[in-house]
């Protein structure tokens, strides 16, 4: 039973960092709203009569699902048994119920954000931003969704690595650098709308 545990937190963390990585292609995508409306629109026009969306589509869906449903059994097996596990517990700082209302902010982010996007056409996008990047809601929206998504990721890179064998001070670390690397780059989105 252990050893299915461990295996299946393996492809739980290997599943969140399909997630990761496409957080850091999507980001690549948004630095093109630096270049302007023209270079941003072309770009998603491109990207979205792609078959690379609809693989990507899918496959985030099914990574989704799968992350979700692993992370629910896991949590229902946890529950329900006694006796010693082998990974770390929550740390007294971070309590389980709040390690679990931060998932469910952030599934509710990624649902509310895909349906706001998805029918937005390609040749309006850059205005579609802009419009929305300059309403209080939205900014608040969207500054929750960044700091639900930096925490999740910061406890699910942290287990990843200790998923994958990879456990030392060093690694969280580097956890800690690239969140604030990629965050800020996000970030740098609204910042050029609000000051420009």
């Amino acid at each position: 039973m252990i050893v299915n545990k461990i295996t299946y937190k393996k492809l739980m963390a290997l599943a969140g960092l399909f997630w990761f990585a496409y957080l850091i292609f999507h980001l690549f995508g948004l630095f093109y709203f630096h270049l302007g409306e023209e270079a941003f629109n072309l770009y998603y026009g491109w990207l979205n009569n792609s078959p690379i969306d609809t693989i990507l589509r899918i496959l985030l869906l099914l990574s989704l699902g799968f992350h979700v449903y692993i992370a629910v059994t896991r949590q229902l097996s946890n529950n329900s048994s006694i006796g010693t596990k082998y990974k770390k517990p929550y740390p007294k700082a971070v309590p389980r119920s709040v390690a679990w209302s931060g998932a469910l902010m952030l599934l509710f982010f990624i649902i509310f954000h895909y349906f706001q996007m998805h029918e937005v056409e390609s040749v309006t996008l850059y205005k579609f931003l802009v419009d929305t990047l300059t309403k209080p809601e939205m900014i608040i929206i969207y500054i929750l969704g960044l700091t639900t998504i930096t925490a999740h990721l910061h406890h699910g890179l942290t287990n990843a690595f200790q998923s994958l064998g990879l456990c030392h001070k060093q690694y969280n670390l580097i956890v800690s650098l690239i969140l604030f690397v990629v965050m800020g780059g996000y970030i740098s989105i609204p910042l050029s709308i609000w000051y420009a």
